[in-house]
């Protein structure tokens, strides 16, 4: 009897000690087991995902970052000369047109600065370089396109007038006419002005008592700008007088080739026919168109005059 009892209670816990024996493989079979990583590999994908997508999101941002409605918008700002309109035309929070309505600058560097134009519409912004040698016109434009947008303004003082208040001491925007001298001596002369950046010296050369050819020989002024400038010394030559426009755009250059082209013809004057040749002009004088006639004549005369005088003394 005592040995069916013990086989009896080994048949009863023979359940519970096959599942022991189970559990027992189980964590045999487990140790050293990694858990898988591809819960990190998902993370990381979707985090790169993220990335490009914030990119896109930063990029739209970008190219439509003006909150204004769809039309076209009119600004003003300040060039070189005065003021600049433009017309700018927004669509979908995005700059695609800017027209230029007006200008008071010179065209030849206006036409330079209309460069930002399309640096102001590839970019969408209006941080953005000027265009070198045209400084001024380039943010009067930036600043017209500035006003149009946000209703902004600049000080609205010219570049002309900041540069006057750089210019060398000596310089000036204005020059006076003065009373011509009747009749020069030939020969080649030089004389002195000053320009923006300082002392301007030109060689005059006179043959047959014209001015015959005017050449700058030393300046301090910025090429470009003495460039332009030197636009007027043919205005010099034809009606042979300094009392001729400025060049715009170049006005401190301008005045200071006239300025150094009078002390040149200082030097030059006949002394004492002044007079006398205008008192034989008013006598001579019939019709509007005879000014220059008379002039070249009274010119040669008065140098007929004087060879004669130096024959008799020598």
């Amino acid at each position: 009897m005592d040995k069916e009892k013990v086989i009896k209670k080994i048949k009863q816990g023979a359940p519970a000690t096959s599942a022991i024996v189970v559990a027992a493989c189980i964590g045999v079979s487990l140790s050293g087991y990694q858990a898988p990583v591809y819960e990190a590999q998902a993370q990381t994908k979707e985090t790169k995902t993220t990335d490009a997508d914030e990119a896109k999101k930063t990029e739209s941002k970008a190219k439509g970052s003006f909150d204004l409605a769809d039309g076209i918008y009119k600004g003003t700002g300040t060039g070189y000369a005065g003021e600049v309109t433009v017309a700018v035309t927004i669509k979908d929070k995005q700059i695609t047109a800017i027209d230029i309505l007006s200008s008071s600058d010179d065209a030849a560097f206006f036409n330079r600065a209309k460069a930002v134009i399309d640096r102001i519409i590839a970019g969408q912004t209006l941080d953005v370089d000027v265009v070198s040698g045209a400084t001024f016109s380039s943010n009067g434009i930036i600043s017209a396109v500035k006003n149009a947008l946000t209703g902004e303004k600049d000080s609205g003082e010219t570049g002309e007038s900041q540069s006057g208040n750089a210019a060398a001491q000596g310089s000036t925007l204005s020059l006076a006419d003065v009373q011509e001298p009747a009749a020069y001596k030939d020969g080649t002369y030089y004389g002195t002005g000053t320009g923006f950046g300082g002392t301007l010296k030109v060689k005059v050369v006179i043959s047959g008592g014209k001015i015959a050819s005017v050449e700058v020989v030393e300046n301090h002024d910025d090429s470009s700008y003495l460039n332009r400038a030197k636009a007027l010394i043919g205005n010099i030559i034809s009606s042979q007088s300094t009392n001729v426009d400025v060049i715009s755009g170049a006005t401190y250059s301008s005045n200071g080739i006239k300025s150094a082209v009078r002390d040149a013809l200082r030097q030059a004057a006949v002394s004492g026919n002044s007079q006398s040749v205008n008192t034989k002009t008013e006598d001579t004088s019939k019709t509007e168109d005879n000014t220059t006639v008379k002039g070249t004549f009274h010119i040669k005369k008065v140098f007929i005059t004087e060879r004669q005088k130096d024959t008799t003394e020598r």
